[in-house]
């Protein structure tokens, strides 16, 4: 498995309230939406951490495929929609926002097999967020996919605020 660690996390209300991107995922409900957290991944030339949804109805649009990585459906996925983690939606974190993010607290029984696939596919995982974040760097999708969430912007946010 990659040196890179991964875990669930929420993002709080703070980082949504602070980074100010309509583009961020934050469940009408109310509802924690839960986010693996890729530790040390290299966006133009810094180190940082993001926040990558976990999402259950995504459009089985075949323009999203370079934007998201599939995982099994869940009791929520729709016809005709993926579950997936979405890359498009990454959070960029720096090394002093952990107060912005708490644990996702797993429901097993629910959530067992995805954690599972998760696992398993690990590296692959880590190995299409790289890619898109190069990707993004290049600008070779930020016209192609809408619905991106302005990485530098949030990151210009967490620094100005001195996170």
């Amino acid at each position: 498995m990659s040196d890179i660690k991964l875990k669930l996390i929420v993002l709080k209300k703070d980082y949504f309230d602070l980074v100010q991107d309509k583009e961020l995922l934050i469940n009408p409900n109310g509802s924690k939406r839960a986010c693996l957290l890729c530790l040390k991944l290299k966006y133009k030339g810094s180190i940082y951490n993001f926040a990558l949804p976990w999402r259950s109805n995504v459009a089985n649009d075949p323009i999203l495929d370079e934007v998201v990585y599939s995982l099994p459906k869940t009791s929520k996925t729709r016809k005709y929609h993926r579950a997936c983690l979405d890359f498009s939606k990454m959070a960029p974190l720096t090394s002093k926002s952990k107060c912005l993010y708490s644990k996702y607290k797993v429901n097993k029984i629910n959530d067992f097999a995805t954690l599972l696939y998760i696992e398993k596919n690990f590296d692959e995982i880590i190995e299409h967020a790289k890619e898109y974040l190069l990707n993004r760097e290049k600008q070779s999708i930020n016209n192609k996919i809408k619905g991106l969430v302005d990485i530098d912007k949030a990151i210009d946010c967490l620094k100005k605020n001195g996170y």
